[in-house]
């Protein structure tokens, strides 16, 4: 959780079994739309970079290697 957070950037923390903690960082967020908009912005960064479509694709390709040969554009495809 703490790489997450300095990686992200995404959220905000407080201390566990804290309930006043956790209602002031509720409140600084209802008061701060430009904060609460830029977590949300680093938040969907940090996950396309993680784990969007483009990430996937890298983690496959470092499992599997590149394709030895082109790919098909046109595979043939079954009828509906």
């Amino acid at each position: 959780m703490f790489l997450l957070f300095f990686e992200s950037d995404a959220f905000v923390t407080c201390p566990p079994n804290r309930p006043d903690r956790l209602a002031d960082a509720v409140e600084r967020l209802m008061a701060d739309p430009a904060e609460r908009a830029r977590l949300g912005m680093n938040g969907r960064a940090y996950v396309e970079r993680h784990a969007g479509r483009d990430a996937a694709a890298r983690a496959y390709r470092a499992l599997i290697g590149d394709p030895p040969g082109p790919i098909l554009a046109s595979a043939p495809r079954a009828h509906q």
